[in-house]
């Protein structure tokens, strides 16, 4: 046994697995990742017009209006940056969309 969870044990193995996976982490990634979320961040403020319109087609997918087979995904992110004009980011669609769900 590692970790007991300060006495209180843990309630399933999974549980500690992912204790334990979340302990031992290479952590010089976290300060790479913090910047990127304040580049997205940033982004994100500076262009509220698009962020406008992804909100509207995200809603708008969540009602059906696109279609039973629309998803919110990578996909579709990079798509409408696309079509918006926008090539050249310092992230991908794929971390923008964990981004938003997170946010």
């Amino acid at each position: 046994m590692l970790d007991d969870a300060q006495g209180y044990g843990y309630k399933t193995a999974q549980g500690a697995h992912k204790a334990y996976v979340y302990k031992t982490r290479d952590k010089s990634k976290d300060g790479e990742k913090a910047k990127k979320q304040k580049v997205m961040q940033a982004w994100c403020r500076e262009n509220k017009e698009f962020m406008s319109e992804l909100e509207d087609a995200a809603f708008d997918m969540a009602k059906g209006r696109y279609g039973a087979e629309a998803k919110f995904d990578a996909a579709f992110v990079k798509k409408a940056l696309e079509e918006a004009g926008y090539s050249e980011l310092p992230f991908s669609a794929a971390e923008f969309v964990r981004f938003w769900k997170k946010n």
